[in-house]
């Protein structure tokens, strides 16, 4: 590259982005080039040395142990096209999310991917300049060390990309084309939603950008966009006739955040405010969100499949799991309560036929397969956790002969014990303890199998946070 030339760089200091292979370290996406900023790539691709102020990003340091923060040596964007890579760099950074998040689990927020920019002169100036929406900030290179914010505390700095996929080339080669893309807006604004700190983007802000992630996702013009987005919703998703009330409750959480609440009126509430009560009652309410909205994007890049494949695919992607989840929780957890619950239910449900016990084995697969505490609108009632972990362990100590498997036997008895005497904490000691050894995941699938599974999977319920049945499940 000529040193005279113009250039544009983009500092992302908190992360190093790469494909998902080792050959992709380097890699571009319509105009823009992204390599490691390290000190022979400056040299390689940008035919300079890295300047001094590049060291005002520090990674975290214990002064107790260090004498100085170590400079932070994250990515490098630039492009030659210097308004292109600066009218760009918004929705560029978004789609690099994007194509990450699947592999990444949704680690790593947003404040991982800040980002600096500056074009480049020929001499290594001890000033830089931030630019600010009320000016430009000049600083001494030498007097600043910026530290990561609390947020990144403990988050890993490699993210690793999808670039080779189908889908992963198509938004490429959408933006490359057109950087106002709606599918490109669509991941700006699931980006923008996905902030740690509270103070930076509350949830009720993640809401509106949800939403208008959304409607660019699905190009919904209006005028009445939430009904657009239901009908949309139910022919992407049929399966799941519970997600265009939650679509209405995200789009009453949005209508707040935008135009506040108007006084509480003694009339019968609305379809459209009970949805919002339930939306409200779900405390994964937007992890579900951000995770429809990934998929919903990855639904439109799905041009080049034939209906059935794309059908196909739906059964099988992650999403398709995490609803039957979040939807189905409650009324699986009713129907293992009810029926263990029930009266005489211990000899009952240990004297099935053979056609009762399918019918049986299939609900409790059921249970285990797709429900969460976390996913549930209500608390489970302790009095019905403990007493089904007694059903539970007395029925297993009828089924399993004591003196062929004593071991199983005593880790139910201790079980059976443990919700006897109402205790949680005996409950927990039992899963952190002999109930790891309690395998039921293996094996032939039988009614001592499926037994298992549930008294664990109930047990559980006890350690969905550190104050055992607190009143409120909420993320905190």
């Amino acid at each position: 590259m000529n040193e005279s030339a113009t250039v544009r760089v983009n500092l992302l200091p908190r992360i190093r982005v790469a494909g998902a292979f080792l050959e992709d370290e380097h890699f571009s996406i319509g105009n823009a080039h992204f390599f490691p900023d390290t000190d022979e790539n400056w040299k390689r691709f940008l035919n300079r040395t890295r300047p001094h102020w590049a060291n005002i990003f520090c990674d975290d340091y214990d002064p107790s142990h260090e004498e100085a923060p170590r400079p932070a040596f994250g990515t490098l964007i630039f492009s030659k096209d210097v308004d292109w890579l600066e009218r760009h760099v918004d929705k560029l950074v978004a789609i690099v999310f994007y194509l990450g998040t699947n592999g990444h689990l949704w680690h790593l927020p947003s404040e991982s991917f800040a980002y600096y920019g500056w074009t480049l002169s020929n001499d290594d100036n001890q000033l830089v300049g931030f630019n600010t929406k009320h000016g430009m900030k000049i600083e001494a290179a030498s007097s600043l060390s910026l530290q990561p914010p609390i947020e990144l505390r403990g988050v890993q700095k490699i993210y690793h990309v999808d670039l080779k996929s189908d889908l992963a080339k198509e938004l490429i080669n959408r933006f490359a084309a057109n950087p106002n893309d709606r599918l490109a807006v669509a991941c700006f604004h699931l980006f923008r939603s996905q902030f740690s700190s509270f103070f930076h983007s509350p949830l009720t802000q993640d809401s509106a950008a949800l939403c208008a992630c959304l409607e660019a996702a699905l190009n919904i013009l209006g005028p009445e966009y939430s009904k657009q987005i239901v009908n949309a919703i139910e022919r992407i998703y049929p399966l799941h006739g519970e997600l265009p009330t939650f679509i209405e409750g995200l789009y009453s959480e949005r209508s707040i955040f935008n135009h506040g609440l108007p006084i509480p009126s003694n009339h019968a509430p609305s379809d459209r405010e009970k949805a919002f009560i339930q939306f409200r009652k779900r405390t994964q309410r937007y992890d579900v969100a951000r995770q429809l909205c990934h998929d919903v994007i990855g639904t439109q890049l799905q041009s080049l499949l034939d209906e059935k494949e794309i059908q196909f695919k739906r059964l099988l992607a992650p999403l398709t799991k995490r609803l039957n989840s979040f939807f189905d929780s409650d009324d699986l957890w009713r129907d293992i309560r009810t029926r263990f619950l029930a009266t005489q239910s211990i000899n009952e449900i240990t004297s099935l036929d053979d056609e009762s016990q399918s019918s049986f084995m299939g609900m409790c697969c059921a249970f285990l397969n797709s429900h969460q505490w976390n996913d549930m609108t209500e608390d489970p009632d302790p009095k019905h956790v403990f007493q089904l972990l007694q059903n539970a362990s007395a029925m297993l100590g009828k089924l399993i002969d004591n003196k062929l498997n004593p071991k199983v036997v005593c880790i139910a008895l201790e079980l059976y014990e443990a919700g006897k005497a109402n205790d949680e904490s005996r409950v927990f000691k039992w899963l952190v303890g002999s109930g790891k050894n309690w395998n039921f995941s293996s094996g032939n699938v039988d009614l001592i199998h499926v037994l298992k599974g549930v008294a664990w999977q109930v047990a559980t319920a006890v350690r969905l946070r550190s104050g055992l049945f607190r009143k409120s499940f909420e993320i905190v």
